[in-house]
């Protein structure tokens, strides 16, 4: 395997393992289509950036108390949902 289809490949996981498949497919053919191949390198080395401080893609909550539930848009935790001194995950 080339460096280039390795890079190609190897966006299109990253992207998928962020669930953005579209910009995994898009984002190479696009890139490629436009004379830009040279930039997809550096376009996977802000992905492999975002795996590592994702902790290696997986997210995680470590920031949220065990009690305390992930927070949603558009609701709001109450006081006896999330006490004081907890801190609610957003996202």
């Amino acid at each position: 395997m080339t460096d280039t289809v390795a890079i190609q490949v190897r966006i299109g996981e990253l992207c998928h393992q962020f669930r953005l498949p579209t910009m995994g497919v898009q984002s190479v053919n696009r890139f490629t289509a436009a004379s830009h191949g040279d930039a997809l390198e550096t376009l996977l080395e802000v992905l492999e950036q975002e795996a590592e401080d994702r902790g290696g893609g997986g997210s995680t909550n470590s920031a949220r108390s065990p009690g305390c539930p992930r927070a949603r848009p558009g609701r709001h935790l109450s006081a006896t949902v999330c006490p004081l001194g907890a801190t609610a995950a957003t996202g």
